[in-house]
């Protein structure tokens, strides 16, 4: 059994933070200078997994069988510029999403 503050995952993102999950659904951004504690979100249920898009926007992959695609900035769910599309919620997964990776565009 996990410790519900447990970190489940650690990504660097962008030049200036680390951004930290947790099974307890905490979603946090340290910053390397001053080592402040940005708390992004409280997630219904465990967060499993994180993967850096860009500089500025990550995805997280949790128990809600869902993926969330968030900005560091802002703290909030993204909208996929490109197409315009509100795509920051993935769902439909069978089970808890556990895994992510980034494909590169070429």
């Amino acid at each position: 059994m996990r410790d519900p503050g447990e970190i489940s995952d650690v990504k660097v993102i962008g030049n200036d933070k680390i951004i930290s999950t947790s099974y307890d659904g905490s979603i946090n951004l340290i910053t390397y200078k001053d080592g402040i504690i940005t708390h992004v979100s409280d997630n219904e249920a465990s967060v499993n997994c994180i993967c850096v898009l860009d500089d500025d926007t990550f995805a997280t992959g949790s128990d809600d069988m869902t993926i969330k695609i968030r900005n560091k900035n802002t703290k909030k769910l993204k909208w996929d510029y490109k197409k315009s599309l509100n795509i920051y919620v993935y769902k439909g997964h069978e089970s808890g999403v556990r895994c992510l990776e980034k494909i590169p565009d070429d």
